[in-house]
């Protein structure tokens, strides 16, 4: 897999990344390693104004719904849906200007 793009200059997608997990032989020692690897390829490669939450379920609906036997695509799957369900990365508010004010004081 490429480091962040196709070759072409396109984004990879989840479904290219899934495809080229399913034609690799990966051993299943290393399927755990593959799958992480293609997760965040995918993730990094998501234009900035998109939510990773919601790609994740576009991403899952564009795949084949039959399970591959290939453990590095299951285990990309799962990453896929585990970022489905919840925010990649949630806001915490900190408290704003009061909490400087009261760390300051």
């Amino acid at each position: 897999m490429s480091c962040d793009l196709d070759g072409r200059g396109h984004a990879m997608t989840a479904q290219t990344i899934y495809e080229t997990l399913r034609d690799y032989p990966v051993t299943d020692d290393m399927a755990d390693r593959a799958a992480r690897d293609g997760f965040l390829e995918w993730l990094i490669t998501l234009p900035a104004r998109n939510d990773p939450q919601t790609e994740a379920q576009r991403a899952l609906h564009k795949l084949p719904d039959q399970i591959c036997e290939n453990r590095a695509c299951q285990l990309f799957v799962g990453f896929l849906a585990q970022a489905a369900k919840r925010p990649v990365c949630a806001p915490t508010r900190k408290g704003g200007s009061r909490m400087r004010r009261r760390v300051l004081h």
